[in-house]
């Protein structure tokens, strides 16, 4: 980070400034649009939605950034991207990735504890929505509300809100599609489809 000089009162003082990070990085779905904080990655946006519009990746970052971290400067820098390479890499290779990758999750309470779930799902297996309820000790009927919140997660594949199915190992909504989601399944191996 780059020391910024402010003006205080007479005092030139030196201040870091906090930055957003971000970068593209290609992959088999597309360029996907990434972003990180000091602390973790906070984004991996796929670059189409199944079947619907889109706000512009850049906008989608502006909007977090304006919600949850006013103070951060949006800064393009691929260098910063090395490590999710190499784990996307190993990933579409069909490799489990070894290398594990920082998270900065930002979001509602609620949504930050459903993803912090979906990010303990092992590679090739699946959790629905009802067992994501009641881990976090809510009713079964909170399975809709669970369903928003893995709707709402910013950093797809890494977060893999792709292995969160229905009732009774249902094949439901993602947002790169049920062809993208099913792709992503089979690639881990998932044999139930």
């Amino acid at each position: 980070m780059k020391p910024h000089w402010l003006w205080l009162g007479g005092w030139c003082t030196i201040a870091s400034m906090s930055q957003l990070f971000f970068s593209t990085v290609p992959s088999p779905c597309g360029d996907m649009w990434t972003a990180r904080t000091s602390k973790g990655l906070t984004h991996v946006l796929l670059s189409r939605k199944a079947g619907r519009p889109v706000k512009p990746p850049i906008l989608q970052l502006l909007d977090w950034r304006d919600r949850f971290a006013a103070n951060l400067k949006l800064t393009e820098d691929p260098d910063r991207f090395d490590d999710l390479r190499t784990w996307l890499n190993a990933y579409f290779a069909g490799d489990v990735p070894k290398q594990k990758i920082s998270l900065d999750l930002r979001g509602t309470s609620f949504q930050v504890s459903v993803w912090k779930i979906i990010a303990t799902i092992p590679y090739g297996r699946e959790m629905t929505y009802g067992e994501i309820s009641r881990q976090i000790g809510r009713s079964t009927g909170s399975a809709r509300a669970v369903g928003a919140a893995v709707g709402a997660n910013p950093i797809s594949i890494v977060v893999p809100c792709h292995r969160v199915l229905g009732e009774r190992g249902k094949l439901t909504g993602y947002g790169g599609g049920l062809r993208m989601k099913e792709a992503l399944l089979r690639l881990e191996g998932n044999l139930l489809l």
